[in-house]
């Protein structure tokens, strides 16, 4: 989710861009290990840290005792907190840009 938020941003950003050879992407050969890698690691660590703490003997969940349930809820926060920043600064740049081309369509058609 926090790839795809970062890839709409630099979307937007792109259209900013006048030279199409430097426009910013995150090549595809990275996006696999970083959206796959690092919940892997999110969970080696807090399986490391606290083995009993998924599931219990009722339910396969994260055991609630303790404060566990932040190794969920933590990232969680942290990605939407991410997502919200990463719209708002897409919005701001298309608020822009398309403000900006509805004067230069207005000054089309006063020129005909």
């Amino acid at each position: 989710m926090c790839l795809e938020a970062v890839q709409l941003c630099l979307m937007v950003l792109n259209l900013k861009v006048v030279n199409f050879s430097r426009t910013r992407v995150i090549p595809r050969r990275l996006m696999y290990p970083i959206g796959y890698g690092c919940p892997a690691v999110i969970v080696i660590v807090t399986a490391a840290v606290n083995a009993k703490g998924y599931g219990t003997d009722r339910i396969c969940w994260l055991n609630l005792e303790r404060g566990f349930i932040w190794s969920f809820l933590g990232p969680l926060c942290f990605i939407l907190l991410v997502n919200f920043i990463l719209l708002s600064i897409s919005l701001w740049i298309l608020k822009e840009k398309i403000s900006s081309l509805n004067a230069d369509v207005s000054t089309i058609k006063e020129s005909r």
